[in-house]
């Protein structure tokens, strides 16, 4: 008789309705979300993006300076020397024609 009850308190526990699941289903687990997302997981993305930021600007100095310089040594020196020989060239004229 033993062995009849046992199995129909199985049956019986597997017919019934899950209230107790509904009770522990309610509890959270874990951080509390934001639009699907914990606040470590927006402070991860916004960390992220700075330091990417950070990389970018610290990449591209070195190659805007190396233009600078080029453009000092190639494109304005020069001019300015051209702008000084004529300058100089233009005051030789005018004391050889006075």
């Amino acid at each position: 008789m033993g062995r009849l009850t046992s199995s129909l308190h199985r049956a019986s526990t597997l017919l019934t309705t899950p209230s107790t699941l509904v009770i522990t289903r309610g509890a959270q687990r874990g951080p509390p979300r934001l639009l699907g997302r914990t606040k470590s997981q927006y402070l991860d993305t916004l960390m992220r993006s700075n330091a990417n930021i950070c990389a970018a600007i610290s990449f591209s100095f070195f190659p805007i300076v190396a233009y600078y310089i080029w453009r000092y040594n190639f494109v304005l020196k020069p001019a300015r020397e051209e702008i000084a020989r004529k300058e100089r060239a233009a005051l030789l004229e005018e004391g050889v024609a006075q």
